[in-house]
């Protein structure tokens, strides 16, 4: 146990310091929540019927990451778009499709923001990845 608790602390450290995944090495999530942008309330609302324990796996590469999600393995061609300011501490990737991918390093979990909608410029659903572990 101490060695996972190591592992991700050097992983999410060294993010911190270089503000970029680390390539070539998995993350293995244990948990995902599915929501849905609210437009009247103004926010994503979470699905519960499709949320929940679940595994899923990322193995991030410059150019794209390789998901297994329900034993459904993908190729995602994607680019580094922007590292934010240090408070945030969160890189974002943007998918060939334009789905966007967050690294949120300072509460370990992965956001992917999917279905655009062009005319109210916003993603209209969000899948989080969290529970993390890094091999």
């Amino acid at each position: 146990m101490k060695i996972i608790i190591i592992i991700l602390i050097t992983f999410f450290t060294s993010n911190n310091l270089f503000g970029q995944v680390t390539y070539g090495k998995e993350i293995k999530a244990k948990y995902s929540t599915f929501s849905t942008w609210s437009y009247s309330q103004e926010e994503y609302i979470e699905d519960e019927e499709i949320s929940g324990w679940m595994e899923t796996s990322i193995l991030p590469q410059k150019d794209y990451y390789i998901v297994n999600f329900s034993e459904n393995e993908s190729k995602i061609w994607w680019e580094h778009s922007s590292k934010s300011d240090e408070i945030d501490e969160t890189d974002i990737y943007i998918t060939e499709d334009k789905r966007k991918v967050v690294f949120n390093y300072e509460f370990q979990i992965i956001y992917f923001f999917y279905n655009f909608n062009e005319t109210y410029n916003r993603y209209e659903d969000l899948m989080e990845i969290s529970k993390l572990e890094v091999r």
